[in-house]
C-alpha cells in the first residue's frame, strides 16, 4: 500500500528525500564504526598554531600518558630514553640506595685518587664525559663503568637534566668512601658513606666467559624460556672456589656432599664448568658471596628458578628488591651454616606450585623489568642528580680544566701521549 503523502510528491523531490535518508544513514554508519576504535590519544586541534599541537588537553580524565604506564618488557626493557620523571614512574623504588647516601649529607671532600687501584676520576660538563686520573688496576671494569656512564648521557632525553659533576669511582671490589662503589655492607670495619652504582658487568663480563649483558641475557633467554617448571632438573647447584670466603663456600660443600638433590661442587673449569645460562636448567640456584658480593647474582636473576642464599651481607643497587616471604618472595633464605637447606630444598621439590610462583617472580621483577637497560641507565642518570643535590656539582669550567675527552681517551687507552702526525 502506497503513503497518500509521498505519492503525491513529485519524483524529483521523492529522490531528494531519498538521497538525504541515504546520506543520514551512511553518516551514522561512519560514526558508530570511529566509535569501536577509540583513539588511544585524545583528539586535539592538529593544527601548528594551536597551543596544544600534538599534545592531550589539560587534565585528561582516564588519559595515561605512554611513558608512564605499566612497564611492559616488549616495549620498555631497551628504552633508554626516559626523562626523570618516567624513571620515577616506571621504576618505583628503584632509587633507594641513591635516597639513603643523599639522606647522610654533603659528601665532603673526595679522597686522594689512588693510582694503584681500580679508581677513575672524572667529570661530566654540558652533558659530557671528561677522564682526569686512573689508577692501574681492572682497567677492562674501568672501561666497563665509563661506557655505561656514556652510554647514559648520549640516551638522556633532556640535557637540562644532566648536572655538571666532579666523581670518582672505584671497580675493585671493597668501597671507598665518598666514592661509586660496586656494593656496601653494614659489617663493622666496612666503609658505610660510599654511593652504589651499577655492576660492570652490565656492559660486559669477559674474563669468566659470560660476555656482554646482552650476549648473556639472551643466551640464558634462550635456555630458560621453553623450559616449564617440571623440565628443570630438580637439583640444587653450585659451582664456585673455597679461596673466597672459605668458612661458608666450605661449609656448603661439607653439607651437600653426596646428596640426592645436589649438584654443588667446587669449580674446574676443565671437568664441571656451566656456562651462566645452562645454570638455568635447575630449579635450584645456590649464590654464595666472595670477596663481597658476587657477580653472579644478576644473571641468576634472568633464569625462572630458586635462589638460594643464607642472609647477604653487601648490599648492590638492586638489592632492595629482595623479598624473602610475601606473595612477592623472590628468593630463598637459608641459615648461614646451611643447616636448614636440604629441608628447604625438599619442601619447595614436595610443593611444586608455591616454588615456581617463587621463580616466577624472580624473572618478572628482575629479567623483566628491573635489570634491563631502561632501569640501568634511569639509575645512572638519578645518580648524577642525587651526587649533584649533596655536594658534587662543579661551577664553569674552561676547556683544559675538564679533562681528557671521553671520546679521545677511549681510542689512545690513556691520557696523554705524544703527537705523531
Amino acid at each position: 500500500m502506497q503513503t497518500p503523502l509521498l505519492t503525491s510528491l513529485p519524483p524529483r523531490l521523492l529522490y531528494i528525500i531519498a538521497a538525504s535518508l541515504l546520506l543520514i544513514c551512511l553518516f551514522s554508519l561512519s560514526h558508530f564504526t570511529k566509535s569501536q576504535y577509540t583513539p588511544l590519544l585524545p583528539q586535539v586541534q592538529q593544527t601548528p598554531n594551536h597551543p596544544n599541537y600534538g599534545q592531550p588537553p589539560e587534565d585528561p580524565k582516564g588519559w595515561i600518558k605512554p611513558s608512564l604506564r605499566p612497564f611492559d618488557p616488549a616495549t620498555d626493557g631497551d628504552n633508554l630514553f626516559y626523562n626523570s620523571e618516567e624513571c620515577d614512574a616506571k621504576f618505583p623504588g628503584l632509587f633507594t640506595e641513591i635516597d639513603v647516601a643523599k639522606a647522610r649529607g654533603d659528601i665532603g671532600e673526595i679522597p686522594f685518587h689512588d693510582g694503584d687501584k681500580g679508581y677513575v676520576k672524572a667529570r661530566i660538563y654540558k652533558g659530557k664525559l671528561y677522564i682526569v686520573a686512573k689508577g692501574d688496576d681492572v682497567w677492562h671494569r674501568q672501561y666497563a663503568i665509563l661506557h655505561q656512564i656514556h652510554r647514559s648521557l648520549l640516551t638522556a632525553p633532556n640535557p637540562s637534566e644532566i648536572p655538571n659533576i666532579e666523581f670518582q669511582f672505584l671497580v675493585n671490589d671493597h668501597p671507598a668512601p665518598s666514592t661509586w662503589s660496586l656494593a656496601w655492607s653494614g659489617n663493622d670495619g666496612e666503609v658505610h658513606d660510599t654511593w652504589i652504582m651499577p655492576d660492570y658487568g652490565f656492559w660486559s663480563w669477559p674474563e669468566p666467559h659470560i660476555g656482554s649483558y646482552a650476549e648473556a641475557k639472551e643466551k640464558i633467554e634462550e635456555v630458560d624460556r621453553p623450559l616449564s617448571w617440571a623440565d628443570k632438573q630438580g637439583l640444587a647447584v653450585w659451582r664456585g672456589t673455597v679461596h673466597w670466603n672459605g668458612e661458608l663456600r666450605g661449609k656448603l660443600l661439607e653439607v651437600a656432599k653426596g646428596k640426592p638433590w645436589s649438584d654443588v661442587a667446587e669449580l674446574d673449569w676443565k671437568t664441571n664448568a656451566l656456562k651462566i645460562e645452562e645454570f638455568c636448567k635447575y630449579k635450584f640456584l645456590i649464590y654464595t658471596e666472595g670477596v663481597t658480593y658476587s657477580g653472579r647474582l644478576r644473571y641468576f636473576q634472568h633464569c625462572r628458578s630458586i635462589i638460594i642464599t643464607p642472609r647477604l651481607a653487601w648490599r648492590q643497587y638492586q638489592s632492595f628488591l629482595l623479598q624473602s616471604s610475601g606473595p612477592d618472595q623472590n628468593y630463598v633464605e637459608v641459615a648461614p651454616d646451611w643447616s636448614d637447606l636440604e629441608e628447604k630444598v625438599q619442601y619447595y621439590l614436595d610443593h611444586p606450585i608455591e616454588a615456581e610462583r617463587i621463580a616466577n617472580n624472580t624473572v618478572r621483577l628482575f629479567r623483566d623489568w628491573y635489570l634491563t637497560p631502561a632501569g640501568e641507565v634511569c639509575y645512572w642518570r638519578k645518580l648524577f642528580q642525587g651526587w649533584a643535590s649533596a655536594g658534587g656539582e662543579v661551577g664553569e669550567l674552561k676547556l683544559e680544566e675538564r679533562g681528557r675527552s671521553w671520546e679521545s681517551y677511549v681510542l689512545m687507552g690513556k691520557l696523554d701521549w705524544e703527537a705523531t702526525a
